[in-house]
């Protein structure tokens, strides 16, 4: 049998392995008490419990129901699987209030940064973010008050009847250096 079609269940008598689909097992490393009987682990019902998709690698002997070679069964541990989702349960809280500061955090410097960044204006459907590629391809390089001059010149200028395209953002971006040259 191949590795990955194999699971381990660990207890206080030692470990188990077994088949990870269904639940017969394979081996009992080092195992005493009664660890020995045990034939199959019933891997539905805690699929089921934990409403998994897919066998775990790994279970705690508490977690499973199991047959022993005389045919008895024996229950998961009720108790110990609440107890396990009382604490996830509180591991998520804790994740949650890690999660809900990180999203606070975040906006505070979303906040500060927009002080700091370029702010990218919209017009005409393009955006100043437009305007610095096409200066890039131009290979001027722009201010960011000259780029919002470009961006008053096309919006005095834009003619609705024709809209704006990438040769109209050149325009406007040589007449603002002409005029910047002139000053």
């Amino acid at each position: 049998m191949r590795n990955r079609e194999k699971a381990y269940v660990h207890g206080s008598h030692g470990v188990l392995t077994i088949n990870k689909l269904t639940g017969k097992v394979l081996e009992c490393d080092e195992c005493g008490g009664d660890y020995k009987e045990i034939v199959n682990f019933n891997i539905e019902e805690h699929m089921a419990w934990w409403h998994l998709t897919e066998p775990r690698e790994s279970y705690d002997i508490l977690d499973l129901g199991y047959w022993e070679g005389m045919g008895g069964y024996t229950s998961p541990e009720i108790d110990w699987r609440k107890d396990l989702l009382k604490e996830k349960n509180c591991e998520a809280k804790e994740f949650l209030t890690l999660l809900e500061e990180s999203v606070a955090a975040i906006e505070k410097i979303k906040d500060i940064t927009q002080d700091i960044l370029p702010k990218d204006r919209e017009f005409c459907g393009w955006s100043s973010e437009d305007v610095r590629h096409t200066a890039e391809e131009m290979e001027v390089k722009l201010t960011e008050d000259e780029i919002d001059q470009v961006i008053d010149n096309i919006e005095h200028h834009f003619d609705a009847n024709c809209g704006l395209n990438w040769e109209g953002i050149e325009m406007a971006i040589d007449t603002v250096r002409t005029v910047e040259k002139t000053k």
